[in-house]
């Protein structure tokens, strides 16, 4: 959709709610990098509140915490574990920046808990990685973007 119809909410609670799985490096560019095709983070706001930042370094994730509580005022909740990102009925979406081994786990795993997702490529390692998130996809019918 268009960034207009994004922002066409009506009333706060119709705001999505995200929770960032990942912290580092991939997630710098997409979030920070001012002068290029990155560097939306910023924008987020906009569009809905990130409302939790998941990341194992605990470096990473109060770096994350502050830069989030930057943009939208409020400092988002944190753990080092990312099925408590996925088990928080709160979360709409999920955004997925983890190492690649991890993308297709998580991403099938918010799935099946009613998240929607939004995941860094590459979204599998395998073909048959590729065909169970199919499978999950249209089972749940969440949206899963790369």
């Amino acid at each position: 959709g268009s960034a207009v119809r994004a922002a066409g909410f009506l009333e706060p609670n119709e705001r999505p709610r995200v929770g960032v799985v990942g912290c580092g490096a991939r997630w710098d560019k997409r979030v920070m990098v001012p002068d290029g095709d990155y560097g939306v983070g910023k924008e987020f706001p906009k569009f809905g509140d990130i409302v939790t930042v998941c990341d194992v370094d605990a470096v990473r994730l109060e770096r994350a915490r502050e830069i989030v509580k930057g943009w939208q005022g409020v400092a988002p909740a944190t753990t080092g574990d990312y099925r408590k990102v996925i088990d928080d009925p709160a979360i709409d979406c999920i955004h997925v920046s983890t190492p690649d081994h991890w993308h297709a786990k998580i991403t099938i795993e918010a799935m099946l808990a009613g998240k929607d997702v939004y995941c860094e490529k590459p979204l599998t390692l395998t073909i048959d990685e590729g065909k169970k998130l199919c499978e999950v996809a249209k089972k749940t019918g969440r949206i899963v973007q790369v």
